[in-house]
């Protein structure tokens, strides 16, 4: 399964802070990510979630500690609803396959050394 560690720097905090008010959410929750995910994707991406933003997708949160293949599964998802951006949390997430992004799909992390995606291993 994937896993995550979250050394959160200032750089770190600030970019996640950056990002997600960018793509629409706010610090302070009430974003309603989905019925069974942190309030935010601020909360969602501080926790080690992949969060995936489309149009007609209502922010959807991939944990990675359910899937060996958390970022696939993330730009899976975008694509099906017709393309957007998938947000990696600050740390490391192990991907255990390929990572095959699809047409109007992006995948943004929180800089060098700052998201880290690794291959896992069995």
């Amino acid at each position: 399964m994937g896993s995550v560690t979250a050394p959160l720097g200032r750089r770190a905090y600030l970019s996640l802070v950056l990002a997600a008010t960018t793509a629409g959410y706010s610090l302070f929750g009430g974003d309603d990510v989905s019925a069974d995910s942190p309030t935010s994707a601020t909360e969602a991406l501080l926790a080690g979630h992949l969060v995936a933003i489309a149009r007609n997708l209502d922010g959807a949160v991939v944990r990675p500690d359910e899937t060996a293949t958390p970022v696939q599964d993330a730009l899976d998802r975008v694509a099906e609803a017709g393309g957007g951006r998938v947000y990696l949390p600050p740390g490391r997430v192990s991907e255990r396959g390929p990572i095959r992004p699809h047409p109007n799909t992006g995948l943004y992390g929180f800089g060098m050394n700052v998201s880290v995606v690794r291959r896992g291993l069995g």
